[in-house]
């Protein structure tokens, strides 16, 4: 998975948020849906709702307690959807480890959302579960493959 953290804030605290990120570590991008803060190798990026799959995250998000710090956390479901909206190359693969991670993923939910939010998104969906379902390659047979 990819080394970054992803928070998905309310809009009308856009001004604060952006604000106190600045003044602690370095700005990379102020846009209007998505900020992005940079601390050494480790990138933030917040995520302001009023997109579909933003506003999914924030309504399903769950308790949580990341590295001691209680939080809310976005479901696997509201994962899965902003990994398939995502144009980052790395959120297509980290899309089919997280259905290989969680057996239990309700991927109908996420199917009912595309259709009604993003059906553009549901041949994508259909990609990343075939592809999770193919079984996984070792290192050793990958790099025999290639010999």
């Amino acid at each position: 998975m990819t080394i970054d953290i992803d928070a998905f804030v309310d809009a009308a605290r856009k001004a604060d948020v952006d604000r106190m990120l600045a003044e602690r570590f370095e700005s990379v991008h102020l846009g209007r849906f998505h900020s992005k803060f940079r601390v050494d190798d480790v990138e933030i990026d917040i995520l302001y709702a009023g997109a579909s799959a933003e506003d999914f995250a924030l309504a399903s998000a769950r308790d949580a307690v990341i590295l001691g710090t209680p939080l809310k956390a976005a479901s696997p479901e509201a994962l899965l959807w902003l990994y398939l909206v995502s144009k980052n190359e790395q959120n297509a693969v980290d899309a089919v480890q997280l259905l290989r991670a969680q057996a239990g993923i309700d991927v109908n939910l996420v199917r009912r959302e595309l259709e009604r939010h993003d059906p553009d998104a549901l041949a994508r969906l259909d990609k990343t579960l075939s592809t999770a379902r193919q079984p996984t390659v070792s290192y050793e047979a990958s790099r025999a493959s290639r010999s």
